[in-house]
């Protein structure tokens, strides 16, 4: 079906002697109300026109729903485009078939079984729901819908206030979030440059003291923590050898 179209639905609730005539008429007239005259024919859209039925209008007890095009009489496969379509669902035939898609099928119940209670609770197809729901309101008086406009402008107005406290309240923990980020990246910082500067220190006194250095004592002094090489630095005031400094630590 191409993306832009103009439809008609028309549901007839008794078959007449003129059903047929009728259902072209009130296409054709869906049609021919596109344009008006001087208009360019290329401003008009495919028209299709959906027809449920109460009592069956077709005399084939095995197809409830058909489809109406302008097709040429001795070769059916070729088509004058999508210009008219006519549906017809004969409702009754239909529910007792039990062939229709399950959203389709969902129509047909609901417009047979709309006066049953359990029937309708037993319906899931929730666009029918949706449309029994306007249905309701276009029928109420005046005070009736202003209530029902009210009751949906507060259901509205309590998700967008829902909406908005969740969005300010993400928005607050990612700027706290980021805050105790900074600042622990701060301090550790703070503990990384100390350490980097504790350990050339300790490295240019070792290498003065002892000559140049092994690579484990390199290794150590690079990985060690900062209060380490306190401990460390303090032991080089009367260490003799290497050894000693690091005693508490051996290397």
């Amino acid at each position: 079906m191409p993306p832009a179209t103009s439809t008609t639905s028309r549901c007839r609730c008794a078959t007449t002697n003129n059903g047929r005539p009728r259902s072209a008429y009130y296409l054709a007239r869906a049609l021919s109300g596109q344009i008006e005259r001087g208009h360019d024919y290329l401003a008009l859209k495919p028209t299709i026109a959906i027809h449920f039925l109460v009592e069956d209008l077709l005399a084939d007890p095995d197809q409830a729903d058909w489809r109406f095009e302008l097709r040429d009489q001795r070769q059916p496969a070729v088509r004058l485009g999508e210009t008219l379509q006519l549906h017809i669902i004969e409702l009754r035939k239909a529910e007792r078939l039990g062939r229709l898609p399950p959203a389709l099928s969902a129509w047909v119940a609901c417009l047979q079984h709309a006066q049953e209670e359990a029937r309708m609770k037993d319906i899931t197809h929730e666009p029918v729901h949706e449309a029994l729901g306007r249905l309701k309101v276009l029928t109420m008086d005046e005070d009736a819908r202003w209530r029902a406009f009210a009751r949906e402008k507060a259901i509205a107005d309590d998700a967008a206030a829902l909406a908005y406290a969740t969005r300010t309240g993400l928005e607050q923990g990612i700027e706290q979030g980021m805050a105790r980020g900074l600042e622990q990246g701060l301090a550790q910082g703070r503990e990384e440059g100390r350490q980097e500067v504790g350990a050339r220190l300790l490295e240019n006194l070792l290498t003065g003291k002892f000559g140049p250095l092994p690579d484990a004592v390199l290794e150590q002094l690079r990985t060690a923590t900062a209060s380490r090489l306190e401990t460390w630095a303090l032991n080089l005031l009367d260490a003799g050898t290497l050894d000693e400094v690091f005693r508490s630590n051996p290397a």
